[in-house]
């Protein structure tokens, strides 16, 4: 782009925003409608991304900046505008973060940022059921300080998943995306994920890291155990790129929270629980110490029974791990301040994914 040299500030933002959207560039340009002199970026649709770089040959007396600038989450666009937008709608539920920042800096603030929303809206009545998923390709020590550095800290839900696959082909958030996208379009919650291949294809193909940069068992047990990394690795008999374990931050005691299967399912009992007894209870009335008559009252006792019937079905479906067992756990009682309300709780079971098999062998001598 060039410019004759007596343009005034408005005027060269105004030029520069012209040229990149003439440009067919993979973004698109215009001023930022607050600060004066500056260009913002964004990202065009269906366009693929990567690290660009701005050089000025000459200047006519203006001082340009070519550097990011501005503090994550604030400025145009606005991370924290999104997320309150995203709020107003219903739960996506695979989500790819693109912003981890890089090698020297991970970006701890803005992951924080979403985490912070995801889990807002995790709760029992919003329900959204959304994880999200990053990808890296450092060292696994630094990418290693991403779930634990953020606020609040990804290890503390399962909700996250940091997938890791040193000096890989593709960029982090690419790989990211085939994961998410594999995760939304499963309709097998308990689903294992080991040994998962990533998808490729002649308009996405999928470079594999080079042998050298290849990690060896011991760091890949590390990557997952020490920092609760979802490390991907080429399966050498296959030639492709696989899951290792479907690992997500979750540092919980309880291991199978590490696991997508745990937390998937999680997401599919919670809002299925919820639509059931909505059918079946809508406009109804209840009697505290009677017994009921007719269809136009029930008890606590027949929410409680219809959560154990669902249970049953989701067992019979592989859905769901021995209702039978815990039938005393599925319960529903008046709510002792709120008589109009009543609450009711049922036991999650899920279905374990299984990750080893111990074989031993013992020496035996034939008689006979």
């Amino acid at each position: 782009m060039l410019l004759a040299g007596n343009e005034t500030l408005a005027q060269v933002v105004l030029k520069v925003a012209a040229a990149i959207n003439g440009g067919g560039y993979p973004v698109t340009a215009a001023a930022d409608p607050t600060t004066a002199g500056q260009v913002n970026l964004y990202f065009a649709p269906d366009r693929d991304v990567r690290c660009f770089a701005v050089a000025i040959f000459s200047n006519t007396g203006l001082v340009a900046d070519t550097s990011s600038g501005g503090t994550p989450g604030f400025g145009q666009p606005s991370l924290l505008a999104a997320l309150a937008n995203l709020a107003a709608l219903p739960g996506f539920a695979a989500w790819v973060m693109p912003f981890v920042g890089t090698q020297q800096q991970p970006d701890l603030t803005t992951f924080g940022t979403v985490a912070a929303h995801v889990e807002s809206n995790a709760d029992g009545v919003n329900m959204k059921g959304q994880k999200v998923h990053a990808g890296v390709t450092w060292p696994v020590a630094v990418a290693g300080a991403i779930p634990a550095g953020t606020a609040p800290a990804l290890t503390i839900s399962g909700r996250y998943t940091l997938l890791w696959c040193p000096d890989a082909g593709q960029q982090g958030f690419e790989l990211a995306a085939r994961v998410a996208a594999a995760r939304v379009a499963n309709d097998y919650p308990p689903m294992n994920w080991e040994g998962y291949q990533l998808k490729a294809g002649l308009t996405a193909p999928l470079v594999l890291p080079a042998p050298a940069s290849r990690p060896d068992s011991p760091t890949i047990n590390t990557a997952m155990r020490s920092y609760y990394l979802c490390p991907l690795r080429v399966d050498e008999s296959s030639n492709t790129l696989v899951i290792e374990k479907g690992t997500t931050t979750s540092n919980s005691g309880y291991e199978p929270l590490r696991d997508f299967a745990t937390i998937d399912q999680v997401d599919f009992w919670r809002p299925t629980m919820v639509t059931r007894l909505q059918q079946k209870f809508v406009a109804v009335s209840a009697k505290r110490y009677g017994i009921p008559h007719t269809p136009n009252t029930i008890t606590p006792t027949a929410i409680s029974d219809e959560m154990y019937l669902l249970a049953l079905d989701w067992d019979d479906q592989d859905l769901y791990d021995g209702a039978a067992a815990p039938k005393s756990a599925f319960k529903a009682a008046f709510n002792p301040s709120k008589p109009t309300r009543i609450d009711a709780s049922f036991p999650m079971s899920p279905v374990i994914n299984v990750h080893q098999v111990g074989v031993l062998g013992n020496l035996v001598s034939p008689s006979g």
